[in-house]
């Protein structure tokens, strides 16, 4: 049958469920040994394993990891797949769904050290990193910036490869898909810095 608990439940020590369990409350583990502190078998295979439905929070952290302090080789997240289907997936998808959350910034990596903040590898020849505007029209690219100044390289409204200058608003190198090439030193400025002829 079901179980239903209102108010804190703290559980200490092992234990073995056949049940749904429903809590109203908190719910805290408390693992004083060298063993894993929660483990899920599940059999499902069209549902979901973990689900939070609609959380009202505005300020907190819907999922927090705080202060992994201890840890020396090991890792705060490790997400590991050998499947070999053929079927297009994403193993990790982050999606912004509404166009008025414009201050969203989808990742955000902090690297107070010299390691590397992102590190991407690949067993297969060819392989690229993919930056795509899906809206149909826009600008698809990476931004540069430091404390001096900050640099855009992209593919612009006007379909053109540019290298864009966005301390001094200016384009720097702009090569179009008839191969023509712009550089700043040199145009006379007569294709408005579109690159287009």
């Amino acid at each position: 049958g079901d179980v239903t608990i209102s108010g804190d439940l703290t559980v200490s020590g092992g234990g073995s469920y056949a049940y749904s369990e429903v809590l109203t409350g908190d719910m805290i583990l408390d693992q004083d040994s060298n063993a894993v502190a929660l483990t899920i078998d599940s059999e499902a295979d069209t549902a979901g394993i973990i689900s939070i439905l609609n959380p009202v929070t505005t300020t907190g952290d819907i999922f927090g990891v705080a202060a992994a302090n201890s840890l020396t080789t090991g890792r705060m997240l490790n997400l590991y797949s050998e499947s070999s289907s053929t079927g297009t997936r994403n193993l990790v998808e982050i999606k912004n769904a509404h166009a008025s959350a414009t201050g969203t910034t989808g990742l955000k990596i902090d690297n107070k050290s010299t390691g590397k903040p992102l590190y991407i590898t690949s067993d297969t020849s060819e392989q690229f990193m993919m930056i795509e505007d899906s809206s149909g029209g826009g600008q698809a690219g990476i931004r540069f910036k430091n404390d001096a100044g900050q640099w855009n390289t992209f593919i612009n409204n006007a379909d053109n490869w540019a290298v864009y200058d966005d301390t001094n608003t200016a384009y720097r190198f702009i090569i179009d898909p008839n191969s023509r090439i712009s550089l700043s030193n040199n145009d006379s400025g007569g294709d408005s810095g579109d690159g287009t002829g």
